[in-house]
């Protein structure tokens, strides 16, 4: 919802409780604003979240003097990686996982670029990044880095030109993973480079869930069995105790055959 949209619903909402609701003297009426604009406030979804982790830029990943790209390729593929942090929050592709991927790259490429140091900032100060011009899918960023990556991988590439075709594909494959023959073409070219992968650049952030609410059982369950507790080993003897024979316990004397008690 618009923020110029909810302002006048909740002047709107506000106005019409004014009018029907008496309020005591002495109660300013901003107390009210402040009750209706938190009813207009859209409800939090249950669920888990991830925080962005900013990537690890210390570790070499290939040698940006080695890696052959025209000016104009750098920045497609810098502006390319900076979108796909920036620009798709609602996707469900598009996890902080990956956007810290992209980045990794991007700056790594040109330290300098500005949308992708803009998006940097905003994304570790938990704010929506600005939008990158020209990218209005994830496809279109896919496609861009499938296609850069395809072109480095030619007849006098370096390594390093290699490596950084693996990066572009492993993100590539991440947003368009159905892409026809991605998995054996980034498979085969991570052989020809090989491939360092993402340790000690991308932090691992654990999904902190949230708690759902104990289920509640029907009506007409049985209940389960109680849980058999386990027999706990020790070495202490047990307390002894004394003990009174009942009188049952006590040995019986034989009848004789007039039923009395036979003499010894």
């Amino acid at each position: 919802m618009a923020l110029s949209t909810r302002v006048f619903l909740i002047y709107m909402v506000r106005s019409a409780i004014v009018r029907l609701v008496w309020l005591p003297t002495g109660m300013p009426a901003g107390v009210l604003a402040i009750f209706v604009a938190f009813a207009a406030l859209p409800a939090q979804q249950p669920g888990s979240k991830i925080a962005f982790a900013t990537p690890n830029f210390s570790k070499a990943l290939f040698d940006i003097d080695s890696v052959f790209l025209e000016p104009g390729e750098l920045r497609v593929v810098t502006n390319a990686l900076s979108a796909l942090a920036a620009n798709f929050p609602g996707d469900g592709r598009i996890v902080p996982g990956l956007r810290a991927k992209a980045l990794a790259i991007s700056l790594r490429l040109d330290g300098t670029h500005r949308d992708s140091v803009l998006t940097l900032q905003k994304l570790k100060q938990g704010e929506t990044p600005a939008p990158v011009p020209g990218f209005e899918e994830p496809d279109v960023v896919a496609l861009e880095l499938w296609q850069l990556a395809e072109a480095l991988d030619r007849a006098d590439a370096s390594r390093d030109d290699h490596v950084l075709a693996c990066y572009l594909m492993d993100i590539a494959i991440l947003i368009d993973p159905e892409r026809p023959g991605g998995s054996a073409r980034f498979k085969e070219l991570s052989r020809k480079g090989k491939y360092l992968g993402w340790q000690d650049v991308i932090a691992a952030v654990n999904e902190i869930p949230v708690k759902p609410p104990a289920a509640v059982k029907p009506a007409g369950t049985k209940p389960e069995p109680p849980v058999e507790k386990e027999k706990v080993i020790t070495d202490k003897k047990p307390a002894v105790v004394e003990t009174v024979p009942r009188p049952e316990e006590a040995p019986s004397v034989p009848a004789g055959k007039d039923g009395k008690p036979s003499p010894e």
